[in-house]
């Protein structure tokens, strides 16, 4: 299944795509992003230069998180993380709507803690959180 990538870069009023490297990236299964992306889209974000402003994550490209935003989207993970604490270890998704494979909270509750950990690092550090889509 392909996968999302997480990373953060430097702050620069002119940051875009092309200045992202995927170093130190931390990578989310497409199929949680697709179970979590409706809820996703309730942040504000940009969109391939960090001065086009947007909501949510983009799904093929770049998106960029600053400050209140990293805020946002930790907290909806944050809750996430709560719920999915209360999983079976492993399930499946309703079958229409996402793609029908086996879910094991222990690999959810790890991808969804190392995206908060890199909020948190990105927050301290006045950085920005990068997502890289599929």
């Amino acid at each position: 299944m392909p996968k999302h990538d997480f990373t953060i870069v430097p702050h620069s009023e002119k940051l875009t795509y092309k200045d992202v490297e995927l170093k130190d990236a931390v990578s989310v299964d497409d199929a949680l992003i697709l179970y979590l992306l409706d809820s996703l889209q309730w942040v504000e974000s940009s969109w391939n230069d960090i001065f086009k402003k947007n909501i949510g994550i983009n799904y093929y490209g770049v998106t960029f998180f600053v400050g209140e935003e990293i805020t946002h989207l930790k907290s909806i993970l944050e809750s996430w993380v709560s719920l999915f604490k209360n999983a079976p270890n492993e399930f499946t998704m309703q079958k229409a709507i996402y793609p029908e494979e086996p879910f094991f909270k222990e690999n959810i509750l790890k991808e969804l803690l190392s995206v908060i950990k890199l909020c948190d690092t990105a927050l301290l550090e006045n950085n920005v959180l990068v997502h890289y889509g599929i």
